[in-house]
C-alpha cells in the first residue's frame, strides 16, 4: 500500500444527500461512505506495544559513586532509622 499525502482532518466527517424519500437518501449516504472507505489509505504500525518508559533505577544507578559524602549521608540515614524503630 502507499502512503497518502493528505493531511489527517481533525474534524469528523460529513455527508449531504438529498432524495425524495428518506430511504433513497440513506442508500446515497451509505454508497458516498463506503466509496470513501476504499480510498482510505491503511499503513501499518510500527509495532502495537507502547514504548517502554526508561527505567528510572537503572538511570540513576552509580549516581553518587564519585560523591566523597555519601557514606556520611548513608550513615544519617541508618542512624535516623535505628533511632526511630
Amino acid at each position: 500500500m502507499g502512503t497518502s499525502t493528505r493531511k489527517p482532518s481533525k474534524r469528523p466527517a460529513s455527508a449531504q444527500a438529498r432524495a425524495a424519500e428518506k430511504a433513497e437518501a440513506l442508500a446515497h449516504l451509505l454508497q458516498s461512505f463506503a466509496d470513501s472507505l476504499l480510498s482510505l489509505d491503511v499503513l501499518p504500525k510500527a509495532s502495537n506495544r507502547a514504548p517502554t518508559p526508561r527505567n528510572w533505577w537503572r538511570v540513576q544507578a552509580g549516581r553518587f559513586r564519585d560523591d566523597p559524602t555519601f557514606s556520611d549521608f548513608v550513615a544519617g540515614v541508618q542512624a535516623a532509622r535505628k533511632h526511630e524503630g
